[in-house]
């Protein structure tokens, strides 16, 4: 009898990366950041499996409407929109409609040497100067 493990956050995030890579090319700079920063940390209460997936993940609901108020996005156009921003290490950059955070902290690992700035309007928004740091 083979007893099963469960993966780790570490072997979750790589298989999912992996995956992305199979569909698409992504620069050697946006794949290493995907793989250092932890999705799950910004998003949580959601199951680690469901963190790792390459799908939206609402973050807030919007009562009585068809569509979620926020998403945390889908992590191969969070790539793709990497790709095309092109952030270098020095580079400030500002994103606005900060969200869970998880973009903030990729964005940190490309612009290590530079600086980034996030902000939303919603005083709600679970992205905080704290959280935006990779635990």
């Amino acid at each position: 009898m083979t007893v099963s493990q469960t993966p780790t956050a570490d072997q979750l995030r790589n298989r999912l990366v992996d995956a992305i890579l199979a569909e698409r090319r992504v620069p050697a700079d946006v794949e290493r950041a995907m793989r250092t920063v932890p999705r799950h940390a910004f998003l949580p209460g959601l199951e680690l499996e469901n963190a790792y997936t390459d799908q939206a993940v609402t973050i807030k609901d919007n009562p009585g409407k068809p569509l979620p108020l926020s998403c945390a996005s889908v992590p191969s156009v969070v790539a793709m929109m990497l790709e095309q921003l092109d952030a270098r290490a020095a580079d400030d950059v500002l994103e606005i409609g900060a969200g869970t955070g998880y973009n903030a902290a990729l964005l940190a690992e490309l612009v290590a040497s530079g600086s980034g700035t996030t902000v939303d309007i919603d005083p709600t928004s679970p992205c905080t100067p704290e959280r935006a740091r990779v635990p």
